[in-house]
C-alpha cells in the first residue's frame, strides 16, 4: 500500500498544469452553458408554476445530457491524456525500472481517473446550483429558481449514481488508453463507443446492459421497476468496474515493453 500511495502522488503532481485538469472544469461548464444558453434563447419552454417544478427539470436535463454525451467524452479523454504523460516521451521503462511494483503504476492511473471524474461532478453540481439561481436573478418572474426549492440532496444522490455507473467505462478506457501508446486510438474508441448512445438510450433491454448508458440509466431513473433491476446494474458497473481494473492492471504490469 505503501508503494501505491507513492505512485498516487507522483500521479497527482504530474496532472498539475496540464489540459486534463483544466477539463475537469472545462467539460462541465461546457454542459451549464448550453443549457443556460437554450433557456435563455427558448425561454417560453421553461416556465415553471414551482420552484420545485423548475429545479427539477433543470437537473434532469443537466444530469442528462452530462451523462448521456459529455462524461463518456470526458472519461475517454482524461484517460488518454493520463497514459500519453508517459507514452509520449516512452516513461514505461524508466517507471518499470522503479523500486516499486508494476501494477502500482496502472492503479496510480485508474485512481486518478476516478479522482478527475468525480471532481468534475462536484464542479457540475456547483455549476448547476450556480447558474440556476443566476438565471432565477435575470428573469425572476418566469423562472422561479430559488433556494427553497433546490432538490440539493437529491441531485448529489443522482450524481453519485451516475459516478457508481461510470466505474465499467472507466476502467475500460483505463486499459485502452495505457495499452496502446497511441492517442487517436484512445480518444477514437471512446468516441466510437459514445455515439450509439443516443439509440441505445431508448432501449429498456440495451440501455442498462450497454457500459456507456450505464451512467445515464443510473443518474436519471431511466429504467422501468419491470426492466432491470437497478440496484443490479449498479452492482454490474461497480463489481464489472473493479474486477476489469485488476484483470487490466495484472495483465499490464506482465508486459515487458511498452
Amino acid at each position: 500500500m505503501t508503494a501505491l500511495a507513492t505512485t498516487l502522488r507522483v500521479e497527482t503532481l504530474k496532472v498539475k498544469r496540464t489540459l486534463a485538469l483544466w477539463m475537469v472544469f472545462i467539460a462541465p461548464l461546457i454542459v451549464v452553458a448550453l443549457q443556460v444558453a437554450l433557456i435563455l434563447s427558448r425561454i417560453e419552454y421553461f416556465v415553471a408554476d414551482t420552484a420545485e417544478a423548475a429545479w427539477r427539470g433543470y437537473c434532469l436535463n443537466m444530469i442528462t445530457l452530462w451523462s448521456l454525451l459529455m462524461l463518456p467524452l470526458f472519461i475517454t479523454l482524461e484517460a488518454a491524456l493520463l497514459a500519453q504523460l508517459e507514452h509520449s516521451e516512452k516513461h514505461w521503462k524508466q517507471l518499470y525500472a522503479q523500486p516499486v511494483p508494476r501494477w502500482s503504476h496502472y492503479a496510480a492511473k485508474f485512481g486518478v481517473l476516478l479522482l478527475l471524474t468525480a471532481l468534475s461532478m462536484v464542479v457540475l453540481v456547483t455549476l448547476i446550483v450556480l447558474s440556476g439561481l443566476a438565471l432565477h436573478v435575470l428573469q425572476p418572474d418566469v423562472l422561479p429558481y430559488t433556494w427553497d426549492g433546490l432538490p440539493l440532496a437529491s441531485l448529489l444522490v443522482h450524481m453519485g449514481r451516475t459516478f457508481l455507473g461510470a466505474l465499467l467505462i472507466i476502467a475500460i478506457h483505463t486499459w485502452v488508453a495505457n495499452r496502446w501508446p497511441s492517442f487517436n486510438l484512445a480518444v477514437g474508441v471512446g468516441i466510437l463507443a459514445t455515439v450509439p448512445n443516443v439509440m441505445v438510450m431508448n432501449s429498456d433491454k440495451w440501455a442498462p446492459r450497454y457500459p456507456w448508458t450505464m451512467p445515464f440509466v443510473a443518474g436519471s431513473g431511466f429504467i422501468q421497476p419491470d426492466a432491470y433491476p437497478d440496484s443490479a446494474m449498479l452492482l454490474v458497473a461497480v463489481l464489472g468496474g473493479v474486477l476489469l481494473a485488476v484483470l487490466t492492471g495484472w495483465e499490464f504490469s506482465r508486459r515487458d515493453v511498452l
